[in-house]
């Protein structure tokens, strides 16, 4: 019975010694994140709420422009019509080897 209850103090002891340590180490972590955790000037200058008024004569003028098209796209009948060409089609100075005909 006497070792059954010093094992009990011992285990409370561990528990309550490692709540005490972990509090403590939370706290810290709660302290030196907000002690270091600072915006910089220029950040906070750049995380300014923009204003919610908007040009609408100018968002007018953007729906309207006219979209353009690049010139080197290519249409899908363009592009299922072509074919690879062979290598005996090839020229022989592209490959750098004689042609085998």
């Amino acid at each position: 019975m006497h070792k059954n209850s010093r094992a009990k103090k011992d285990i409370l002891y561990i528990a309550i010694s490692s709540f005490i340590l972990t509090a403590i180490w939370v706290g810290f972590n709660i302290y030196h994140a907000a002690a270091t955790s600072t915006i910089s000037e220029e950040l906070q200058k750049q995380i300014q709420p923009i204003e919610p008024r908007f040009d609408t004569q100018v968002i007018k003028e953007l729906q309207n422009r006219k979209k353009i098209e690049p010139d080197y796209t290519l249409d899908q009948t363009t592009i299922q019509n072509s074919t690879p060409p062979l290598l005996d089609e090839l020229d022989t100075d592209t490959i750098g080897t004689p042609s085998a005909n």
